[in-house]
């Protein structure tokens, strides 16, 4: 669909559903490949390519790190570090068109995860689900916590995790929990970490690590004290730390996908 056509739609159905609910909230786009199309950001955020009236409340497209079928669990760190860092430039071209032609609509990436190549290669005939280790798990959520802390930075509104529930032929390697238990991996743990300790209010601090495979988010975080909600202290919290690419050698969130509110650049 091209973007002319999109924003057409997009027109007609903002103006239809404002008349019966004016309160209504749009998310637009959710885009699988916004690397692809730089010109449906250039065209739909140009107020100028609008009816009057129309608002532009959310922008949002979604990341995937993919390996290929012939990559060790040793070589997919590297793999997904590095597509996430292509994302993040990806996000950043993104945003100086936003804020250049639409800055007060905000940004949701409402889709972050990988996909394993086992997952991919499901349409095939006779093919059989290989087990996932425990090492992927780490692996996925350790980059989810660094494009959390990237995002961040860079002042996206939300990032959200792809997904609660996979399973064999619905993407079991993006799944939260295990299809059959119920029980949470460290995809989920990962999230509820950042859901329950991060939020609005929060300010991001200057903070470094000297170790390349540490990545270090310092957040001063915002305490309200008191019933009344009438006096707020300010305390800094030890720089927050996960072991980025490393996690997945050292160790062995709730709606699709699960949100996690990010604090505000300083």
């Amino acid at each position: 669909m091209s973007p002319e056509l999109y924003t057409a739609i997009y027109d007609a159905v903002v103006s239809a559903m404002l008349k019966v609910q004016p309160k209504t909230k749009f998310v637009a786009a959710a885009l699988a490949f916004p690397s692809g199309n730089p010109h449906f950001f250039e065209y739909f955020l140009d107020h100028k390519n609008h009816q009057p009236a129309i608002p532009l409340d959310f922008i949002s497209y979604h990341f995937y790190a993919v390996p290929t079928s012939d990559q060790t669990d040793e070589a997919q760190q590297y793999t997904f570090f590095a597509q996430a860092d292509g994302f993040l430039n990806i996000v950043r071209y993104i945003e100086s068109i936003r804020q250049r032609l639409s800055p007060d609509t905000g940004t949701m990436i409402n889709e972050i995860g990988a996909i394993s190549a086992d997952d991919l290669a499901q349409g095939q005939p006779g093919h059989i689900n290989k087990p996932i280790p425990t090492s992927y798990w780490n692996l996925t959520s350790a980059m989810y916590a660094y494009i959390f802390a990237e995002l961040s930075r860079i002042g996206v509104d939300v990032a959200g995790e792809s997904q609660l529930v996979g399973y064999p032929t619905q993407f079991p390697s993006v799944s939260m929990v295990d299809w059959e238990t119920g029980k949470p991996n460290a995809r989920y743990w990962v999230l509820k970490l950042l859901h329950d300790n991060f939020g609005p209010g929060d300010r991001l601090v200057e903070a470094e690590s000297t170790n390349a495979y540490v990545h270090v988010m310092g957040v001063l975080i915002l305490v309200v004290s008191g019933a009344s909600c009438s006096s707020t202290n300010a305390i800094v919290r030890s720089s927050f730390r996960f072991p980025a690419r490393r996690m997945a050698k050292k160790n062995s969130w709730m709606s699709r996908p699960g949100f996690s509110r990010l604090p505000p650049p300083t």
